[in-house]
């Protein structure tokens, strides 16, 4: 249920200071639903890869997915990590999973301090 909250980031004001950019005559209804697509294929994508590799750990180790699996940030940094080290050249999937996850998160922090920390102060004072 809280998926799509954080998947919007509804009510932390990045959107609404994104939106701001619009024309005032843009369709916004297809950009709605243009993002509630891509979305909703973007989550179902993430989930097929993180059970995909639940499925292998579990395999690996003769137990169910469900004694593997665990949720939050477990689930990031002990559960992937386990089953990266058991995939052939860990190393390399384990570099591309944790700067992944960097990048992620640098990408969070651009739109959040650009976007809500700035624009109050381009508003009050456009000239400078």
């Amino acid at each position: 249920g809280t998926q799509i909250f954080f998947s919007y980031a509804i009510a932390l004001g990045c959107m609404t200071a994104l939106g701001s950019y619009n024309e005032f005559n843009n369709d916004f209804i297809k950009d709605c639903l243009f993002i509630s697509l891509v979305n909703s294929c973007t989550s179902i994508y993430a989930g097929l890869a993180v059970f995909s590799v639940l499925g292998f750990m579990a395999n690996e180790q003769g137990v169910s997915v469900d004694k593997v699996a665990e949720s939050g940030p477990g689930l990031a940094f002990i559960a992937y990590p386990k089953a990266v080290a058991e995939m052939p050249v860990a190393p390399i999937w384990s570099a591309i999973f944790f700067l992944m996850i960097l990048l992620m998160g640098l990408d969070s922090l651009v739109c959040w301090l650009l976007k809500d920390s700035l624009r109050p102060i381009v508003d009050l004072w456009p000239s400078v």
